[in-house]
């Protein structure tokens, strides 16, 4: 049986169904492919004849590389064609979401020069389509009694014109996300019909012509007919009587890869940061000055909104400016600003003074800048402090340069609630200029045209008499993964369950305390006998999952799949509170998912508390800021790429005409809100300078 996601998108598509119910074919770019369900998941064949030793390798690696973020369950490939599975729920029902999957898939069999009009059998140049045994493709009539070339056998003979058995490659079992679920038996490649082009001859088959798409299956029973589908098929959510899926009410779903940039040689890091170097010790010591100044958000005080050391490290930022000869604002307390030149219009870069908490795991004292060769580590170093300070050498150096006559002002804006929701920047937003162009280097090289959207929410769930835990505790902000928890058992027990720390934004990079808790502590009740709501609740709808499968918020677009983070927990006697961060792909309708949560957690007594909620920002790659902004970072590094997405947020999101642009490097660790923070001094200062040429181009933009 068909799912009805993939029945309306046939429908939007114009494909054609084989048998009523047994698959559906067409093209996307040009590409044939065919696609069925079976128990939840979709699976999509695609030939690729033809395709190159070293191609087949590098399509293989990115497979491996984009399994997660597209949402992929396994992959195949076998005598010619590729077969990629993903559940049925991934595409979240639309038919522009599974467009806007096989759009990424054939724009890398493109980019990888796969012919899509060759043979499946013999990889020539093919006129005529076919349903061969069941798989849609070109072929050529006479080949279909051929021995052909099996081309994704990467130990073949080049040389050789036939291969005398079929050969699977089994590339990946499982995404590493689901490796501990049992997913539902599917047939493979070879279990499709009984053989495939270019393993074994099969038996003669009159060749049907249909509007150019000819039958040479195997199967002589089968017919190929065109929509509407079949009557076993719930009618209210299919199109009827031939007419298109409507697709009018989903937001359209932008195409387009977002290839991996390629690493900055370490040399042309050097050669960036070398005008900067002069700056060096005065750099470090004041960046060991802000280091030193622990800004994590404190309880609201008089004349200090978010506590006492994230103002204190906005006096302290704002001090140094000052030192430089910058005009200097400080707004409200809450954030401030540094400004050279003069004219009507304003452009910027916007960093954050405040940190996350340090957490747990360190090597060292995280309020103390520690220098190790070429090497220095401390809490804020890469968020955002050290980013604020190369921003400010950088306008430093501008402001120095007499031939340098911008034709608009340039300010330095820094906030100290960002951690914490950017209130700091709305408030500035609400009294202060707004910038016609800017940049916020609280992410990676190089531009980041879109951003996900991100809700923190908090579950409650009453405590009962026969729960096991007394208490328990764990995490010290919502958007980290928690590297520790302590429970302790109602029978005086105490322990510990250890994780590893790691950004909300990339949950899959750390292990969750949490999860490792309520794991082991299932295995323990199961085996004595006693028993604990929450942990049965938390094992049920969360466990080690990062999708947000469970929990009805699992989607993948452009801007990468959802990703679920348990932050923080609290239990006492009379209730638990576990608090997430969710952070969610941009297409995704977020309304739809909030009610498939509530409904989800119900069954369990559970409350949910939507505590905020922040947008997801798009801007076109093709906008003038992302535009001036990559070709700055291209020309600088001598290096190519596409711009990025990313799950973290930054004040792009808060403040108009702003993008992130920094200041991880291609290729550097993601080491934010993580224990031993660190980064190389030449990947800051050669931040510097490539913040110094944004500021200069975009304050001369006509």
């Amino acid at each position: 049986m068909l799912s009805n996601s993939l029945l309306k998108f046939a429908a939007s598509e114009h494909w054609q169904v084989y048998k009523e119910d047994a698959c559906v074919f067409g093209t996307v770019n040009g590409y044939c492919i065919t696609a069925s369900t079976s128990d939840a998941l979709t699976t999509f064949f695609v030939p690729v004849a033809g395709i190159a030793p070293e191609n087949l390798i590098e399509l293989t690696v990115w497979l491996e590389k984009t399994r997660f973020p597209l949402v992929l369950i396994n992959y195949e490939m076998t005598d010619n064609f590729m077969a990629i599975r993903a559940k049925d729920t991934a595409f979240s029902g639309t038919a522009a979401q599974m467009k806007h999957f096989l759009d990424i898939l054939t724009e890398k069999l493109d980019e990888l020069d796969i012919d899509p009009d060759v043979c499946a059998i013999c990889g020539l140049p093919a006129d005529h389509r076919a349903l061969y045994v069941g798989l849609f493709c070109h072929i050529h009539a006479d080949c279909i009694h051929k021995v052909g070339i099996d081309f994704t056998n990467p130990k073949r003979d080049v040389h050789s014109n036939a291969v005398s058995e079929m050969e699977l490659l089994l590339l990946n079992d499982a995404n590493d996300a689901l490796a501990d679920e049992e997913l539902p038996e599917e047939p493979s490649l070879d279990e499709n019909a009984d053989s495939l082009s270019g393993s074994n001859t099969v038996e003669s088959a009159p060749l049907i012509e249909d509007s150019n798409i000819i039958s040479a299956t195997a199967v002589t029973s089968g017919v190929v007919t065109t929509l509407p589908f079949s009557d076993e098929i719930d009618p209210s959510s299919t199109p009827s009587d031939g007419e298109e899926a409507d697709d009018s009410s989903e937001e359209p779903t932008p195409s387009g890869k977002n290839d991996t940039p390629e690493p900055v040689p370490e040399e042309r890091l050097l050669e960036l940061a070398e005008p900067f170097m002069p700056y060096e010790e005065a750099f470090l010591s004041d960046l060991a000055a802000l280091i030193a100044i622990p800004s994590v958000q404190g309880k609201e005080e008089e004349g200090a909104p978010f506590g006492q050391e994230p103002k204190r490290a906005l006096e302290t930022f704002l001090s140094m400016a000052e030192r430089m000869g910058f005009h200097t604002v400080n707004v409200d307390n809450v954030a401030g600003y540094a400004e050279m030149g003069s004219g009507d219009e304003m452009v910027a870069c916007v960093c954050h003074l405040d940190v996350v908490p340090a957490g747990s795991g360190w090597n060292q004292d995280p309020w103390e800048l520690i220098r190790d060769g070429d090497t220095i580590s401390g809490r804020g170093v890469i968020d955002d402090k050290g980013p604020a300070l190369a921003c400010l050498y950088a306008m430093k150096t501008l402001k120095d340069d007499d031939h340098f006559a911008p034709k608009r002002r340039i300010r330095l804006i820094v906030g100290t609630n960002e951690e914490s929701g950017s209130q700091c920047l709305a408030h500035y937003g609400r009294f202060e200029e707004i910038p016609v162009a800017g940049f916020t280097p609280d992410a990676r090289f190089p531009a980041v045209y879109a951003e996900k959207g991100i809700a923190h929410l908090r579950l409650t769930m009453k405590r009962h008499s026969e729960d096991a835990i007394k208490e328990a505790s764990a995490g010290s902000a919502v958007n980290m993964v928690p590297g520790s928890c302590e429970v302790l058992l109602k029978d005086g027990t105490p322990i510990t369950y250890q994780g590893q720390m790691a950004h909300a934004s990339a949950p899959e990079l750390g292990i969750n305390a949490i999860a490792e808790a309520m794991d082991a502590l299932a295995t323990m009740f199961e085996k004595d006998g006693r028993q604990d709501a929450f942990v049965d609740f938390f094992n049920t709808v969360l466990g080690r999952e990062t999708d947000g499968q469970s929990i009805g918020f699992a989607f993948c677009d452009e801007t990468g799949a959802t990703t679920v983070n348990a932050g923080l927990l609290s239990i006492d006697e009379n209730e638990a509170a576990l608090s997430l961060d969710i952070r969610y792909s941009a297409h995704l309708d977020y309304e739809e998912a909030k009610t498939r949560l509530v409904a989800i957690v119900e069954p369990f007594d559970v409350d949910v508390f939507w505590e905020s909620h922040v947008s997801p920002l798009y801007l076109p790659k093709t906008s003038p800021l992302i535009r001036a902004l990559m070709d700055t970072y291209t020309e600088l590094t001598g290096t190519s790429g596409e711009p990025l997405t990313m799950g973290g947020g930054t004040y792009a999101r808060t403040l108009p005409n702003i993008c992130a642009f920094g200041s991880v490097f291609p290729g550097q660790p993601e080491v934010a809100h993580q224990a031993n923070e660190h980064v190389k001094i030449a990947e800051l200062l050669a931040g510097a300078r490539l913040y110094q040429e944004a500021l200069k181009r975009l304050a001369n933009w006509e």
